[in-house]
């Protein structure tokens, strides 16, 4: 009987980076952008929020 089964292919490709030196896995960094948001219409308080933090908290703004 012959066995034809094979092992499963390994992918070498990560999402991580390696460092030549250590060879321990860096996880991706996120890039953010700093910004600033203003509320011209006033009101006692400003509450922020967006896709930014999936619409889970509001951010109360500071007043200046």
């Amino acid at each position: 009987m012959i066995n034809l089964a094979r092992e499963p292919e390994i992918d070498d490709h990560s999402d991580y980076d390696y460092d030549d030196d250590s060879m321990e896995a860096e996880p991706p960094q996120k890039r953010t952008v700093p910004t600033v948001f203003t509320w011209e219409n006033g009101g006692r308080e400003v509450l922020l929020s967006g896709s930014f933090n999936d619409w889970k908290t509001r951010i109360p703004m500071n007043l200046r």
